[in-house]
């Protein structure tokens, strides 16, 4: 069975692009009722070791007793600038990506989440910013 992303998953920015700063930064809280599985794709724009991200998860929208999941605290490398994890049935139905911007004055380009294996269909998939998006199955080649 053939599943194309954009058709299987929801894809949202959770954060923007920040301007320079230290402290964490939270992303939007990602409802995970009717999916199985969440990405976060955190791309900054400094990439020190001290730099990085984490998960949380809550019960109650607005996150106000978000905990951290064991063991989800990613760091840069010191070159790396990119962070993914994959979060596999959250036990509780909001998540959300902190963005740790320890040790350096740093910028996030932005947090991506992609959220796929829905238990409904079809998948709303409107994504902020997006200028454009689509599935091209078995293309031909030729003139973009």
């Amino acid at each position: 069975m053939i599943r194309e992303l954009l058709k299987g998953a929801k894809i949202t920015e959770v954060v923007s692009a920040t301007a320079t700063g230290t402290t964490e930064v939270n992303s939007a809280e990602v409802d995970m009722q009717d999916f199985e599985h969440v990405v976060f794709i955190t791309s900054l724009g400094t990439a020190n070791a001290a730099n990085g991200h984490k998960i949380q998860q809550d019960t109650a929208t607005g996150m106000a007793g978000a905990a951290d999941l064991l063991d989800s605290k990613l760091l840069c490398n010191g070159t790396g600038k990119v962070l993914i994890s994959e979060i596999v049935k959250p036990r509780e139905r909001f998540v959300r990506c902190v963005v740790i911007r320890a040790g350096a004055t740093t910028t996030v380009n932005n947090v991506m989440a992609i959220q796929f294996g829905a238990r409904k269909q079809p998948v709303d998939n409107t994504v902020t910013n997006a200028s454009a998006a689509e599935v091209l199955t078995s293309p031909a080649e030729g003139t973009a």
